[in-house]
Order: structure tokens, then sequence, then C-alpha cells
């Protein structure tokens, strides 16, 4: 099988490999029918066409990636991810960033043991003093049953309503500006995501139906995302997106 490998690639973006560089990769390497991993220093590897996965390596800025490929267009899917590598977190970016105010560390999500009434703690965005109310945003838990009918029913259901959602996210992401766009195709390809969508159809397939599915699939990968190190990357647990049906 054909097999195509890059050199060492150094991360330059400030925060390393964070959710939308992850999405840049993810949505490069879904175009190619190629398996694709990238390793860190670690040694560890992830799938490239899974944001969740890639977030998964903690990647910073500089250390070093590779990427690797499998299949009959490994070659060009390794050409391309190389491409989209310097775009997301390449030298460019690291250029701007040092012309702009380095932004505070980032403070972690606070344990339960740490809450204190009338406090609440997230995570540092940009660095300015605001001053106003404060709404803490909560979603709402949609109850779904937890067993389903035929898998095959199911499965279907689970796609439709993803295909559903995808097609909402893309409207709103063409009528909205550059910056809140870039944000919604993040959270399409999210959407997609093939861990997710893997593990939602395991399952199904031990009798689940696809609402109960979905919701444990995504809460198990956004347990994941919460539990990394960075700050940064562990307030992107919120981005794991819902599918708009209710009705499974």
């Amino acid at each position: 099988m054909p097999h195509a490998e890059s050199a060492p690639i150094v991360v330059e973006a400030e925060h390393g490999i964070h959710a939308r560089p992850a999405a840049a990769l993810a949505d490069t390497a879904r175009r190619f029918k190629s398996t694709i991993t990238i390793s860190g220093a670690s040694g560890r590897s992830a799938d490239a066409k899974s944001v969740v996965a890639l977030l998964g390596l903690e990647i910073e800025r500089g250390d070093a990636i590779r990427i690797t490929a499998r299949g009959l267009d490994a070659n060009e899917a390794k050409e391309a991810l190389e491409s989209a590598a310097g775009k997301a977190f390449g030298l460019a970016e690291n250029q701007a960033a040092t012309r702009t105010a380095v932004a505070p560390r980032p403070i972690l999500p606070a344990q339960p043991e740490q809450e204190e009434a009338g406090i609440f703690r997230g995570v540092s965005a940009s660095p300015a003093l605001a001053v106003g109310r404060v709404a803490r945003l909560l979603q709402p838990v949609v109850k779904v049953k937890e067993y389903g009918a035929d898998a095959t029913v199911e499965r279907n259901k689970l796609h439709e309503a993803v295909a559903v959602t995808r097609s909402e996210l893309d409207a709103e992401a063409a009528a909205a500006g550059n910056g809140q766009s870039e944000i919604l195709v993040a959270h399409r390809i999210l959407l997609e995501d093939p861990q997710l969508l893997t593990e939602a159809e395991n399952w199904i397939g031990q009798g689940k139906s696809a609402g109960w599915a979905w919701q444990t699939a995504a809460h198990g990968c956004a347990e994941r995302i919460k539990s990394l190190k960075s700050g940064v990357l562990a307030g992107r647990a919120a981005d794991i997106p819902r599918p708009c049906r209710t009705s499974y």
C-alpha cells in the first residue's frame, strides 16, 4: 500500500493545535481516502480526520508533528495536510501573534469544590477589562428514551439528524461574517467527527436509541476534552454539537 510521511513540522501557533487548526486539518484530511495520522513528540498518534482525537494529542507551541498517510492517494494527502498545517499554525500566524499583546494564562474551569457563591470562573479569551452584567448560559438536557427500535432504523435517524444540523450550520455560516463563519464551520466539522459518530453507532449496535447514543457519545468526547491540561483546549468541550432533532 502506498505510504507517505512528512518531515517534522514545528507548530508555531501561540496555543498549539487548538480547535480551529484541528478542524482545518480534519476538514482537509477527510477529502482523501487514505488513512492519515498525525503523531507528536510523545510518540502518540491520532486520526487526522477527527478533531476530538487531534485535540487529545495536546500539541503545544514549539512541538513537532509528523503526518503519515497510507493509501492510494497518500502522496496527495500528505502534501495537502502539509499545506493546511502551514496555514493553520505556521510561522505567519506566529509572527502576527507576536505583534499583539500576550493574553494572560487562561483560567481553568473551577472544580466543584472550588466554587464560591457569586463567583463564576471561566476561560480567558483575550486581555481586557469589561464591566457589566454576567449571564450564565446553561444548555438544556433533551430527554430521550434509552432503548431504540431496529439498529438500522436508529442509525438512519442519527444520520438524518446530523444532516439536518449540518444544513443549518452551513446556512448560518453563509450568512455570517468571516469570524463567525469560521467558528460555525468548525462546529460543522466537529459534528461529523468520525470518533464521535463511531461511538454513537456502537451504542446503537447495543440496542440504544439514536438520541441516547448521541448524547452519551457527545458527553464522553466532551469529558475527554475537559480533562486536557490546557485551559484553552478544555474550554472547547462546550463546542461538541448536538443534532437539532429531538424526536429520535
